[in-house]
């Protein structure tokens, strides 16, 4: 399972990040909070930046262990927004470093076995691989 620590290290790796928002205007939520939660919700199982917002929503005093919410949960409109802003490749190399990382960081016993590297971010991953191996 991973920790709030391992998020802490998500949060880290999309600092590099460049925030495409200009300056001048006012910015209600810092750019890693807005993709780390994004990533979180993704790999919650949510497929829509509404669904987003409701995850981000419901979850917020945990999202708020590691995260920066000064302004309460963003919307979905936020969400969308600063994916159509952000540099993809950019994007793409920080979660790739990340992933990496934590493939180091877990134990065998941590991760599935599923034929490559991978873990749960929730229990919900090792619960349906498990249903589906028994059935």
């Amino acid at each position: 399972m991973v920790t709030i620590e391992d998020l802490k290290r998500l949060r880290n790796a999309v600092l590099p990040i460049p925030n495409p928002r200009r300056v001048r205007l006012k910015v209600l939520h810092p750019l890693e909070s807005l993709i780390v939660s994004s990533i979180i919700s993704v790999l919650s199982g949510c497929e829509t930046w509404d669904k987003i917002e409701v995850f981000v929503f419901r979850n917020l005093a945990w999202f708020q262990l590691f995260l920066n919410f000064p302004n309460g949960a963003p919307s979905h409109d936020t969400y969308n927004r600063i994916f159509t802003l952000i540099n993809p490749d950019y994007f793409e190399e920080c979660f790739t470093r990340w992933a990496e990382e934590m493939d180091k960081i877990l134990t065998k016993e941590q991760k599935i076995d599923v034929g490559r590297p991978s873990f749960a971010i929730d229990g919900k991953t090792s619960r349906r691989f498990i249903k589906s191996k028994k059935v």
